[in-house]
């Protein structure tokens, strides 16, 4: 938790909070990958990341390159690992977030797996604009009995801009594999 005192939040940097590899070996094997990090900015009281504020700009603006993808998992025993990451941004003013967001869910290598779900971004302005420059990858992961669940990208503003490319489809499974969902 990080309070600013009169003003609002402008946060420059790049993160890397990617989800670990499971070790496990062979097609048989079973571990499970880490989910990806997450990056959460908050002005408004009783939040993670805030401002208390009077006069003041309660702007939000974000730049920085964020990799938030998840790990890989060997025959996962069931959904909720290897997730992509989230970037969340609310702010009473105007939100701008400039960003690169690779928050893909991984695969899954095993003969059974289950992929993992792709990342999200989510951006609100409750009394202003909001405008993303953001490249989003948020895609489901394979998973041999059933892919990962696509991402998502959610804006909401006065007046909303959105530029760049968004993917956030959901992973395949191998269409061999009796009742496999991809």
């Amino acid at each position: 938790s990080y309070t600013v005192r009169g003003g609002g939040i402008d946060v420059t940097l790049n993160v890397a909070a990617r989800g670990g590899n499971a070790l496990a070996g062979g097609i048989d094997g079973e571990g499970t990958g880490g989910n990806g990090g997450g990056v959460a900015l908050y002005i408004g009281e009783n939040t993670w990341w805030y401002a208390v504020v009077g006069d003041y700009s309660r702007s939000l603006t974000f730049t920085g390159g964020l990799d938030l993808a998840g790990g890989s998992s060997r025959n996962a025993p069931g959904t909720g690992y290897a997730r992509g990451g989230y970037l969340t941004g609310y702010g009473y003013d105007a939100v701008t977030v400039t960003s690169a967001v690779n928050a893909p869910g991984a695969r899954d290598l095993g003969a059974e797996g289950i992929g993992g779900d792709g990342g999200s971004v989510y951006l609100e302005s409750y009394l202003d604009d909001t405008l993303a420059k953001v490249g989003l990858v948020g895609t489901g992961g394979y998973g041999a009995s059933r892919g990962g669940y696509g991402g998502a990208f959610r804006a909401f503003g006065v007046n909303v801009t959105q530029q760049g490319a968004i993917n956030v489809k959901g992973g395949s499974a191998n269409a061999g594999l009796e009742g496999s969902v991809g």
